[in-house]
């Protein structure tokens, strides 16, 4: 059991999502890669989801401080799927 990792990539960044998708799953990993279209509004229904049935979430986008993985940690934590109780 364990080790279902989400990549959220939001941006040009899908294609290199994808290349650690496939790293990821060669290692053991069962992975989900969500192509995070949107940054605004945030589709935090989709944040809970991913966050509820992963043990870990990345953030992959352009070089953009308090950008778009800063709204998704700010959502996650604020729900309480941060602090490994929301299973």
């Amino acid at each position: 059991a364990g080790r279902k990792v989400c990549i959220l990539s939001y941006g040009a960044r899908l294609a290199e999502a994808m290349a650690a998708a496939t790293d990821l799953e060669a290692r053991g990993y069962a992975v989900t890669v969500a192509d995070a279209r949107w940054a605004k509004p945030l589709d935090k229904e989709l944040v809970n989801h991913l966050a509820e049935h992963h043990e870990l979430v990345v953030t992959i986008e352009e070089n953009a401080i308090g950008g778009f993985g800063s709204a998704v940690l700010e959502h996650a934590a604020a729900e309480g799927l941060t602090d490994g109780t929301h299973r």
